[in-house]
């Protein structure tokens, strides 16, 4: 497995899988009872720990990669990492106000500006994967299969 491929499989994970799990156990808190909290966290804390991960792949894999691609596939791939680093801003934003907003606002307020941020993050990250599904599709082209297969051999190194 690639190390792209070790990337987009842990955002797949994070995205499409734990994101939503923690948050649809905030939203079902009444009918999980009084563990809800303890497992948003947990599954929460989870996810950003593997979103670190893959973005730590992408940054090393990025500091390698070869700059041989044609203009459109470098367009496509900055928007990729753009979205990428903006998705972490709101992650870091997230983390900020799920513990020091209720010392600044009202519950309320509190509340609907973390289910704000919470919708920000899965559906900039789903978008995300869209935008790299569009990358990938061009970047395994037959005249791109060289370079790919060189990264490899590089990052096993």
């Amino acid at each position: 497995m690639s190390p792209y491929q070790i990337h987009g499989l842990l955002q797949s994970i994070v995205f499409l899988v734990l994101f939503p799990l923690g948050a649809s156990i905030a939203l079902f808190r009444r009918i999980i009872g009084s563990r809800w909290r303890v497992m948003h966290v947990s599954i929460q804390l989870t996810a950003i720990t593997l979103f670190m991960i893959a973005i730590s792949i992408a940054y090393y894999m990025g500091n390698i990669k070869n700059k041989n691609t044609k203009k459109h596939d470098r367009q496509i791939n900055k928007l990729h990492r753009y979205m990428g680093r903006f998705i972490f801003v709101v992650i870091v934003l997230q983390l900020f106000w799920a513990y020091q907003g209720r010392k600044i606002v009202s519950w309320k307020v509190w509340y609907y500006i973390h289910m704000l941020l919470s919708s920000i993050i899965i559906f900039s990250g789903i978008t995300n994967i869209f935008i790299a599904r569009k990358m990938m599709s061009k970047s395994y082209t037959d005249e791109n299969k060289e370079t790919i297969k060189n990264d490899e051999e590089i990052v096993s190194e």
